[in-house]
């Protein structure tokens, strides 16, 4: 069973997650909730400019989860303003969904610890959106400090620092009123705070916590009201319509320092400031073995081993947008705990510790004193044993007689021997169940008001795909003692041709030199080193040997495996690394699938570049797809009907000689001059600069080509784009990219 979404809060940052899901992810977004009937139009608007037009829109999460089957969709984004994620919490609970609640879990702490016994009270996965755990360079510095480099951590120093149209937010929108947020701590910084908690995993649980903060950034001044009527236009927090920043209702505070006190005397601090022209994320850790510091935007760290003595180490993160690469990534392995039937990273109780580490805080502000937590940890523990006592969680059940591709947990209750198996592949199963029983017995499935009948001690149960069963052996001694899949009779051809394209897949892997391998972990922004990703593929490569597909299946999913795989598909196989370097292409930037247009040219979707491995491929970036458009000025629209945007630049391998690039642009997102300008690069050298598409074009949906000659000596040619400062949105696009060569000097046509 595929499962699908549904995402409760249309504001931007639910929207965000939509494309993200259903572009990046290609996960099926079945409806959004949102209840501002003043929205939908411009949602709907959205919706169809990403292809998206299916997504259904209603005003109520009940009122979406009564017109839905659970069979279409059993996740919920709850992406909703902060003060709402209880009462729309509750009723996606009720119906047995997977939720994703973004961060901070709540606003007080009676909600909280409502939301904490919510969670406990299903068997469905819930997970709070700490993205920051997520993050390339936090998954580094984790490594790192679990690795012992470090030894036990004795300060932790992180700082944060918002830009002042960040920090403006705070001033206008809901975010400026503690009543709707809990606080500034407890709305921006949850995450920050869950980090001093999390790096400390494992040696010490907070103990009291000091803070001291204030409101100074934007005392009042002698100005207009609104932006509209000020004459500075040059002021930093400007808006058009916008309240000024010096006129603002609001109560929390901008600029806060925290010091947590840890149960084995050591400490965590934590600065923030609401405005600064330099924003970022910044960290030190000295530990009683090693010193650690790093920079989040730039993905840069230095470590230094106190016995080694070559000094600081320079390590390197692949810096990226969306919290370090935290938002998709997060996202991604969320869907991938529900597909597999996992336990996410970060749970509610994590998000609780986090927030109420925010109110202590707080508290700490207005009474000038420190405040214990030990008690609030000892509480927040007992609820987790609590949890665990009441509901009988069950204990995962392996070993000998249990198939290690399923994920089966089980555990004796009154009315007998209670188990679930769950299939965390793509693939029906058909599923051997063995008891230490004789005789024929009923056994009842509990998720689905079913009984199958035992004989002999055994029985057959189907498993669709990721699907998860509820069982329960009646009586007092029985039990499960062995579990046994295989693909139903129907795909077993199938499974074969799978086991052949996988063996071919991974053989590449062989094929690549170390330092190639390191350039796609790099891509990918995985933590895994070269060695540890040879011996995956030896053991892969062992299990398709073998013929054990189920293994195979098992272990190349999820979204790491993926993403690694196309990569893999970017290398030439086997016995041909040494291609000819095209001669001709035609890149459809944005494009799903390659398709061929009325002239006969066949263009290719957009590939990622990692040098040294791709023949071509863009850097950076995400993809718009659009619904059939008529496009203007061209014969061929298809080409049109996608862009490429956001990223800095294409790469393409070629032979050295003379080419002829031809660039494929339409506006299909702005409408008015001015919105978006860029400057594009050809070899270093600029040929189209502070280029207005929808100016040059005439108009919106209007095709605009622009062709040029260039010489390739070092076989790369470059395509670089930039943004220009000035324009309101910084994002450069593409239709489409034709590389031709000619073998001669040809004059530029513009």
């Amino acid at each position: 069973m595929e499962n699908r979404v549904i995402i409760a809060g249309g504001g931007n940052r639910g929207m965000c997650f939509a494309h993200m899901l259903a572009h990046d992810l290609r996960r099926p977004v079945m409806a959004i909730v949102e209840n501002d009937t003043a929205r939908h139009a411009p949602i709907r608007q959205c919706l169809a400019g990403w292809g998206m037009s299916d997504t259904a829109l209603y005003t109520t999460l009940p009122r979406a989860l009564a017109a839905i089957p659970r069979a279409q969709a059993n996740v919920v984004f709850v992406m909703t303003p902060d003060w709402t994620h209880l009462e729309v919490l509750r009723p996606a609970i009720s119906a047995g969904c997977h939720v994703f609640l973004e961060k901070p879990l709540a606003t007080t702490p009676e909600d909280i610890l409502e939301i904490v016994r919510m969670a406990h009270a299903t068997d469905r996965t819930v997970q709070v959106g700490f993205v920051l755990r997520y993050s390339s360079f936090i998954r580094k510095v984790k490594a790192i400090v679990d690795s012992g480099a470090l030894g036990r951590l004795v300060m932790i120093q992180m700082n944060e620092r918002l830009s002042l149209k960040h920090g403006a937010v705070f001033c206008r929108s809901w975010h400026r009123k503690v009543r709707y947020t809990g606080g500034f701590l407890n709305e921006k910084c949850s995450h920050d705070l869950d980090l001093l908690c999390w790096l400390k995993e494992g040696q010490a649980t907070p103990r009291e916590v000091f803070s001291h903060g204030g409101r100074h950034f934007t005392p009042r001044r002698d100005t207009p009201e609104t932006c509209s009527r000020c004459r500075r236009r040059h002021c930093p927090w400007r808006g058009d319509g916008a309240r000024c920043v010096f006129h603002s209702d609001g109560d929390i505070l901008d600029h806060q320092s925290v010091s947590v006190l840890f149960s084995d005397g050591t400490q965590g601090q934590f600065t923030v400031a609401a405005m600064s022209p330099v924003p970022g994320r910044d960290l030190r850790l000295f530990g009683t073995d090693g010193y650690l510091e790093g920079t989040m935007e730039t993905g840069a760290l230095r470590l230094k081993r106190y016995w080694d003595p070559s000094g600081l180490e320079d390590i390197s993160v692949a810096a990226s947008d969306g919290h370090g690469g935290g938002d998709t990534r997060i996202v991604a392995e969320f869907m991938d705990c529900v597909d597999r039937h996992e336990q996410p990273l970060s749970s509610v109780l994590d998000g609780a510790r986090a927030s109420l580490l925010a109110f202590a805080a707080d508290r700490s502000v207005t009474t000038h004193r420190a405040i214990p937590f030990a008690g609030i940890v000892r509480r927040l523990t007992a609820e987790g044993r609590r949890h665990e006592r009441v509901k009988g969680r069950l204990a995962p059940l392996a070993g000998r007689g249990f198939d290690a591709n399923l994920v089966v947990n089980g555990a004796r209750r009154a009315a007998g021997f209670d188990f679930t198996i769950g299939n965390p592949t793509d693939w029906p199963l058909d599923v051997r169940l063995s008891f230490n029983v004789t005789g024929a017995r009923i056994l009842p499935d509990r998720s689905q008001n079913q009984t199958f009948s035992i004989r002999q001690g055994t029985v057959v149960v189907t498993l669709d795909a990721h699907e998860r069963k509820a069982l329960r052996l009646p009586g007092r001694k029985g039990r499960l003692t062995g579990v046994l899949a295989s693909v139903t009779a129907g795909q077993t051809d199938n499974m074969r041709h799978f086991i052949s394209e996988k063996t071919a897949l991974y053989q590449r892997v062989q094929a690549l030199t170390d330092v190639d391998l390191e350039k796609i972990l790099r891509h990918l922004q995985s933590e895994k080193s070269v060695r540890e990703l040879r011996r995956d593929t030896r053991l892969l490569l062992s299990a398709a040997a073998r013929g054990d597909g189920l293994t195979l299946a098992n272990r190349t999913g999820g979204y790491f495996m993926s993403r690694l795989e196309n990569c893999l598909r970017l290398v030439p196989a086997e016995g041909q690394r040494a291609l000819p370097h095209p001669a001709r292409l035609f890149v459809a930037c944005g494009s799903r699938e390659a398709f061929t247009d009325a002239a006969g040219r066949t263009w290719r979707p957009t590939q990622p570049w990692i040098e040294g491995v791709s023949l071509w491929g863009n850097i950076g970036g995400t993809a718009s797809v659009f619904p059939p458009t008529p496009i203007r000025g061209t014969r061929d629209p298809r080409a049109y009907w996608n862009d490429w945007h956001g990223m800095t630049g294409f790469r393409f391998r070629l032979a050295n000689g003379f080419y002829t690039v031809r660039l494929h642009f339409a506006e299909t997102s702005f409408d008015r001059i001015g919105q978006r300008r860029f400057t594009v690069r050809l070899q270093d050298r600029p040929v189209l600069e502070a280029l207005d598409v929808l100016k040059e074009a005439g108009g919106k949906y209007r095709a605009l080509v622009r062709t040029f000659s260039v010489a390739v000596t070092n076989g790369v040619l470059a395509v670089d784009f930039s943004p220009e400062r000035d324009a309101p949105t910084n994002v450069p696009m593409v239709c489409g990219i034709e590389v031709i060569r000619t073998g001669k000097q040809r004059s530029v046509a513009v």
